[in-house]
Formats: C-alpha cells, structure tokens, sequence
C-alpha cells in the first residue's frame, strides 16, 4: 500500500499547438487520469497556445502552469511552483532532450520521457516509444543502461474510453456489415489541410454512407471543410472537439486516419483503416502497420491524390473479408491497456523509495 502522507505530484511538459497538432497533448492527459486514479496529483506545465489548441486540457480537472519565459527558465519555473514531496516529471516534447532533463534532476525524483522521434539523446528512467518496430537500439547510446525501456503499442497511451468500448466494438465488427459510416480524422488542427483531401476521396469514391469529421476547433482549415461537406454528394458532419472519440470509431465502418496517436485508438476497436503519413514522427510506424496488415497505408500526404483514397475506400466497401482481416490484425495489435502498463512501471520506481510504510 502506499503512504497516503507522502505527496506526489506528475508534471507534465508537453505542448499543443495548431503548427504540430494535438497529439502530444492527448496522450499525456490519458497518461494523467490514469495516475490521478492511483492518487498522484497531475500539472501540466505548458505554454499558452495549449489550452486553446486542445480545450480538452481545461476540463480535465489537472492543474496547468503556463509557461511565458525561455526553455533555459523553464526546470527553475516548475519547481518553484511543484517542487516539494516526491515528483516525478513527464517530458512529450520534441523541442526538450538530456539538458533540459538533466537540469530538472534537482527536484525531480523520477524522470519519463515519451517520443517517437529517437533522434537526440535523453536523460531519463523511463522512455516510452508506442511506435510499432522500435526497438532499444533506436535510441542507443542516446540514453543510458538503466533506462527502462517501454516500447511498442503494448504502452500506446489511449483513454480509457478505447478499452471499455473495445469488446462491444470488436462484437459489431464480426458482422461484417455493409459499410454505412465513414469517419474521417486526420489531427486537431489539420495545417496541411488533408481533411478537405479525405473528403473529396470519399466523394469522389461514390460510397453510399454518411461521412463524420473531427478536427479541432482551431483549425486553420474548419471553414473550408465545412464549406466542402456542404457540396458532398454523401451526408457529413463535421464535428469539433470531440470527448467521445471511441463512440464515433466503435460506430464506423471504416476510417481515414493518420498514422500517428490515433492509430491505437482505432487498432483497439478494430477499425478497419485507409492511413496516410503526415510527419517525420510516423514515418516508421507507417511502415510497420503496413507490413503487418493493419490498415491500408497510401503513403505520404504530398504522395496521396483524391484518386488513391477514393480507390482503397471502393476496394474495402467492396470487400468485407478484407475489412475483417485489417480489422482483425489491428485488434490483436494494441488492446488498449497501455495506460495501465505505464502506470505499473512508474509504480515500481515511485513505491520502493519513499512510498511505502515501513
């Protein structure tokens, strides 16, 4: 059992915004909720733009520190304020690496850093990397000996709402229906503007369904879509700032995605996908996911035309043994209990030093 006396705080440094997306975000909060229910209390120490990027951080009930002063300020900033009793610091930022990390070793008892990228060195107990295909020599000798490595979907950081709805979600699947409802979700804030692309796909693919897209509402792009979904020959609605994210994948059929976070999120429930690359950061795990079958992978964004989306949406209309094998490979992949896994791990390092009774 845990001292109840001993004070411990998780301090998040992550960042969202409408230049990189929300993702980072999103998974530390499905991070954070499952610490707060092992008692921890979460801070999100993050810069301004966060909050209006992802509005989903204001109601999570965490505390958030706005960050204003330069990244060199940042170690002394938040411990200034969350410093005391035991602390165990969470990093999820690309622009953050062992000097930042290093210099927060002062206050903090436990350091987990979670990338995709292994490409720049690290100071830390924990790194976690959900990206399919990575393996502990990815970021050698950019960490050191002792770091526990937690790699692959098995960590993939999804809410919790993706393994409650997984058994129901799976059952519909095996019906193999006709597909009726397509979603589309391709990032919060969408720059690069993909979703306009997805839609004139599925227009153009001639599929009978109704069409759902989520994006965020600081999309630069929300009216353009909206104006797009207007014209479509298919029913849509384009949806902004969704809570219930796993109701709307449990309810489709099929789905364009892109290869990053969101990938668990529908290899949990078993959807079967239409994925294209939109960073650096997916790179990679777009490659595993198409080798092993769990989506269709049609290559990068600049790489993909309306044609090749409407193509692959035809070929799996079309084909209900193909959905059943993509969906079934992709459930077998991550069963969503990555958050679960994670906080056991932190678990092990926090109760043997300061927080068990004697």
């Amino acid at each position: 059992m845990s001292n109840p006396a001993v004070k411990r705080t998780a301090v998040f440094r992550t960042e969202a915004s409408p230049e990189i997306g929300g993702g980072h975000l999103i998974r530390c909060l499905s991070l954070a909720d499952g610490l707060s229910k092992e008692g921890w209390k979460c801070v999100f120490a993050v810069t301004g733009k966060t909050p209006d990027t992802v509005p989903a951080l204001n109601d999570s009930g965490h505390a958030i520190q706005i960050l204003s002063g330069p990244a060199g300020d940042e170690p002394a900033d938040i411990a200034s304020k969350w410093g005391d009793g035991y602390v165990f610091l969470i990093v999820d930022h690309y622009g953050r690496d062992e000097k930042f990390e290093g210099a927060c070793r002062s206050w903090a008892d436990g350091i987990l850093v979670i990338d995709d990228l292994a490409n720049r060195p690290h100071d830390c107990d924990f790194l976690l990397d959900q990206t399919l295909g990575r393996g502990r020599e990815d970021y050698a000798p950019g960490v050191n000996r002792e770091c526990r490595m937690l790699l692959g979907p098995d960590y993939a950081l999804l809410r919790e709402q993706f393994p409650a709805a997984r058994e129901e979600a799976l059952s519909r699947r095996m019906k193999a229906g006709a597909v009726r409802r397509i979603l589309i979700s391709l990032g919060a804030t969408d720059p690069e503007d993909v979703n306009s692309l997805a839609l004139r796909g599925v227009a153009r693919s001639g599929a009978d369904a109704a069409v759902d897209v989520v994006m965020g509402s600081q999309s630069p792009n929300l009216e353009k879509v909206n104006k797009i979904a207007e014209e479509m020959p298919q029913r849509v609605r384009v949806l902004t700032d969704v809570s219930n994210m796993a109701g709307l994948m449990a309810s489709a059929d099929l789905s364009v995605g892109a290869a990053g976070v969101s990938t668990w999120e529908r290899c949990c429930l078993g959807l079967p996908s239409i994925v294209i690359i939109r960073a650096e950061s997916q790179r990679l795990q777009g490659q595993f996911v198409k080798e092993s079958g769990l989506a269709i992978v049609l290559g990068w964004t600049h790489e993909v035309s309306e044609e090749d989306i409407a193509g692959a949406i035809a070929l799996l209309a079309e084909d209900s043994a193909r959905r059943l094998e993509i969906g079934g490979a992709a459930s077998a992949a991550c069963d969503g209990r990555g958050v679960e896994r994670t906080v056991r791990e932190i678990d092990k390092l926090t109760r043997p030093k300061s927080l068990v009774a004697g």
